[in-house]
């Protein structure tokens, strides 16, 4: 028997319900449980909703790795750019970054490091 985990179920159920419109959204939450009841995961419940919560974050955070600390004004330029909210922006120092930054949203990188530059133009280069 396959198992499947809170965190496969809240993904489902997050992006079923991202697709779906709005007067479906009852009849799937009422066939998850169905689900759940059938495959005797109600107790699962709980976990189901905590993952469902931080998937839900984690697709709308935006995620900024950088060599420094960024200013505030910056920070909020950045998320009014994204149209975010600033309450969704983690922020990871990396030392390995000399120069630039990483930023991930929305299932989107972009690498405007000083590595992910060299690496492109070596790829260009070697491309060619």
């Amino acid at each position: 028997k396959m198992i499947i985990t809170p965190k496969h179920y809240a993904v489902a159920l997050y992006e079923t319900l991202a697709e779906a419109p709005q007067s479906r959204r009852d009849a799937i939450i009422n066939n998850l449980v169905l689900l759940l009841a059938k495959n005797h995961d109600l107790n699962k419940i709980k976990d189901i909703e905590n993952e469902f919560l931080k998937y839900d974050k984690s697709k709308n955070a935006v995620f900024i790795e950088t060599a420094r600390p960024l200013k505030t004004q910056l920070k909020k330029e950045i998320m009014a750019m994204l149209g975010k909210k600033t309450d969704n922006l983690e922020i990871k120092i990396n030392n390995k970054i000399i120069g630039g930054f990483r930023l991930t949203f929305n299932d989107i990188l972009i690498d405007n490091t000083f590595q992910g530059k060299i690496k492109k133009l070596t790829k260009k280069i070697t491309d060619f």
